[in-house]
């Protein structure tokens, strides 16, 4: 700007100045991206902060685009926004409640009674627990998850164990997936210790000399 008649404040008032825009009103926010199919509980899974985030119920299914940022979460569909919420750090569910089907009088494709049949014909100790997790949850939808580890847990456990822990769980109110899966664990040890005492256990017999032989 040496050779030029005018400084650079000077061009910049006379040329620049009036072609400038307002500032945004909102602070930029940098943006991330994810691919996520939605659950049969209506929600899709945010990895990076292990938190659900419902969707309407006709998604389920289907692969979604999660575009989010520090405050909110946007999710599309095949090019449609289907659905926003401010974005939660840590573990739990952000829903709203018309994303339901229970909740909007549609047929859900699992529902309360399909999990309560499934349980009868296996134990009757997780059929009771799965009708209270029911009376607990007003979406039943967000219990789904919960229900198909405790068939899963079911599978997988002797049933006497099983019946035990589903019977402590119920006492307690101790509902989670985690927490039933504890108490089996703690029950199966207990079990197993039990065992071990009674197979360590001398026998009886006539070549015991006893305490007076070395007398």
């Amino acid at each position: 700007m040496q050779r030029e008649p005018v400084s650079r404040q000077e061009r910049f008032l006379a040329d620049e100045k009036h072609l400038l825009k307002a500032l945004p009103e909102k602070l930029f926010e940098k943006r991330y991206y994810a691919e996520v199919v939605v659950a049969s509980n209506n929600c899709v899974l945010l990895a990076r902060d292990n938190r659900y985030y419902s969707v309407p119920f006709q998604y389920i299914g289907k692969k979604t685009q999660v575009i989010y940022t520090r405050t909110l979460v946007n999710i599309y569909c095949e090019g449609k926004q289907i659905a926003t919420h401010p974005r939660e750090i840590g573990a739990g569910y952000t829903t709203r409640f018309e994303h339901f089907a229970s909740n909007n009088g549609h047929q859900m494709r699992r529902s309360p009674d399909y999990y309560i049949g499934l349980a009868a014909q296996r134990s009757a100790g997780l059929t009771r627990l799965i009708k209270r997790i029911f009376d607990m949850e007003k979406t039943p939808e967000l219990a789904f998850r919960t229900c198909d580890g405790l068939l899963n847990l079911q599978r997988k456990t002797q049933p006497d164990v099983f019946e035990e822990a589903c019977e402590i769980a119920y006492n307690n109110d101790l509902l989670g997936y985690k927490r039933v899966a504890g108490i089996i664990r703690q029950c199966a040890l207990a079990t197993m210790q039990h065992t071990i005492q009674q197979t360590t256990l001398l026998p009886e017999h006539e070549n015991i000399r006893g305490k007076g032989y070395y007398n």
